[in-house]
């Protein structure tokens, strides 16, 4: 079977249009590139402002979780104080003085003493 001029035009043609679809898809392909920097660059936006929201929380939260801490702290010292000399003399410790919030300051160290009983 002899190929013909007409075999030959037909190929071209459908390889003209094999190329078209080719470059219609290279195009498509490109722009699916495009849509998805796009969609990830998007992405590391909220990432970020995500971690920057998160960052400012634990700041906030690490703040007030001190100054609760701060508080429970001082709200036991207060009342472990005033009960120190009591418990003492009732397992017949005798106390000379109960004190709170005592510094000692030694070599260019500091001790902090939230409570300090001496005794007789």
């Amino acid at each position: 079977m002899a190929t013909t001029a007409e075999d030959v035009w037909r190929l071209l043609a459908e390889l003209v249009e094999a190329q078209k679809e080719t470059d219609r898809k290279f195009q498509e392909t490109g722009r699916k590139f495009q849509e998805t920097d796009h969609q990830m660059q998007e992405t590391d936006r909220k990432i970020q402002e995500t971690t920057q929201t998160i960052e400012r929380v634990n700041r906030q939260l690490s703040q007030q979780l001190g100054a609760l801490g701060g508080k429970w702290g001082q709200f036991v010292e207060n009342l472990v104080a005033p009960a120190c000399k009591t418990l003492f003399l009732e397992r017949g410790i005798p106390v000379h003085q109960v004190s709170q919030w005592v510094k000692w300051f030694e070599k260019g160290d500091t001790l902090e003493i939230n409570v300090l009983v001496l005794l007789n």
